[in-house]
């Protein structure tokens, strides 16, 4: 039978081209979701967000696989002045596509929320 076989050199950069898609898929899949949560139907008439979903679970798995098979090991650093810039990205497209409610409905349920996720945030970070 005929084996594949790649030395780390090749595993290497087909890890670094993955790990690389990988990003590129999730900003637009990013810029998709915002799209759509603009604009409903503008992206999801041309194609279904779920085939996109499906690629990055593919890449990541290929990511994780590649990673195990060369012995990168990585350490758990997450970019924390990312993540409230999201939130707010997050909010508001909550907030869009909550505009044919009460406004004030619409707050009090955005302020609910906003102190669920900090009480969940100041669990989830206690020692």
């Amino acid at each position: 039978m005929f084996q594949l076989r790649l030395n780390k050199k090749w595993l290497l950069m087909l890890y670094k081209l993955l790990h690389d898609a990988l990003f590129v898929m999730l900003i637009f899949f990013m810029l998709a979701l915002l799209a759509e949560g603009l604009l409903p139907g503008i992206v999801s008439s041309h194609f279904a967000l779920y085939k996109i979903a499906l690629l990055i679970i593919g890449d990541i798995l290929a990511v994780f696989g590649l990673r195990k098979a060369i012995g990168i090991t990585t350490e758990g650093n997450l970019g924390k002045k990312l993540i409230y810039p999201f939130l707010f990205l997050m909010l508001l497209l909550l907030f869009n596509s909550m505009t044919k409610i009460n406004i004030f409905l619409n707050l009090f349920i955005l302020a609910c929320i906003l102190s669920a996720v900090y009480f969940i945030a100041k669990v989830l970070r206690e020692d």
